[in-house]
């Protein structure tokens, strides 16, 4: 789960933000999913990747054993 824990690094020293509750995505496709969180004060911070990046995410998610399902 390396791309993503590389990701979620990367998002929050660039954006100085401390604490993160969930990290929530949107699969468009093969080569595009769309990231996003709120941060402790409700703003909303979006991360698009493409190509590579998304394709290395979705590997990383797919043999994850944190998952979370909603039912």
């Amino acid at each position: 789960m390396s791309i993503l824990m590389d990701i979620i690094h990367k998002f929050e020293n660039h954006l100085k933000i401390w604490t993160m509750k969930k990290l929530n995505f949107t699969i468009i496709s093969e080569e595009m999913i769309w990231l996003w969180y709120y941060d402790e004060l409700g703003n909303k911070h979006l991360k698009e990747l493409l190509g590579k990046e998304a394709r290395d995410f979705m590997q990383d998610f797919v043999s994850s054993k944190k998952v979370v399902k909603k039912s």
